[in-house]
């Protein structure tokens, strides 16, 4: 069922060129990059938890 509940959280996640490992109730996301290109993996990881925040916002908790 966690699965099904986090479906949408990890499109948004790929959306943004980013990964995400999960492991029972818990939620990672990452990214790997070049120390070149650091700055534009740092704007992607912000934007992604814009977007984190908005899903975690509209997502109904259940509690039983």
């Amino acid at each position: 069922m966690f699965c099904l509940y986090t479906a949408e959280l990890a499109k948004a996640v790929a959306r943004h060129g980013l990964k995400m490992h999960q492991n029972a109730d818990d939620i990672q996301i990452y990214a790997y990059t070049t120390v070149d290109d650091a700055r534009s993996a740092v704007d992607r990881f912000a934007m992604c938890l814009t977007d984190v925040e908005a899903w975690l916002r509209a997502t109904p908790v259940c509690l039983d």
